[in-house]
């Protein structure tokens, strides 16, 4: 079966409102972009497809859904001043997994990652290690979250 533009674009924003997180145009053309190496027609994401789309003008930035466009604007807006906070905590805290000789990376992963977190989240990271010390690396990391107080 081929899939068109508006399959493509309707998928995109359906996956999108599983999360509450209304995508603006730009967002809409990172997260299609697969498609278009796959797919080189593809270029421009407008047209019929987006104007079959719900949306929602907010301090000019056009946001797109399927439902509920304007309560989830609010929401998203709400969720990016709560991840900034979780963000500055998230930095912190990595600052001290750095000392472990072994990790070579620390991410913030869920909600987080896409400063789409609730203010009941919590703070997810995951951890690259060097080959051969993944669990020397998680008793490390885990005696410091203990030690700071931020292990669940």
């Amino acid at each position: 079966m081929q899939l068109t533009r508006a399959d493509v674009i309707a998928a995109a924003v359906a996956y999108a409102d599983i999360f509450d997180y209304p995508l603006t145009e730009k967002e809409l053309r990172t997260w299609l972009l697969f498609y278009v190496f796959k797919r080189p027609r593809l270029v421009i994401v407008q047209g019929e497809a987006l104007r079959r789309l719900k949306r929602v003008c907010v301090a000019s930035v056009v946001y797109y859904g399927l439902r509920r466009v304007n309560q989830l604007v609010k929401v998203r807006r709400q969720r990016i001043i709560w991840s900034k906070k979780k963000m500055l905590t998230a930095q912190t805290i990595s600052w001290w997994f750095r000392l472990v000789p072994t990790i070579m990376l620390v991410g913030v992963t869920g909600g987080l990652a896409m400063a789409n977190a609730k203010k009941e989240d919590d703070i997810d990271l995951f951890f690259v290690t060097q080959k051969g010390t993944l669990w020397i690396s998680r008793l490390l990391t885990t005696v410091i979250a203990e030690l700071l107080g931020v292990r669940r």
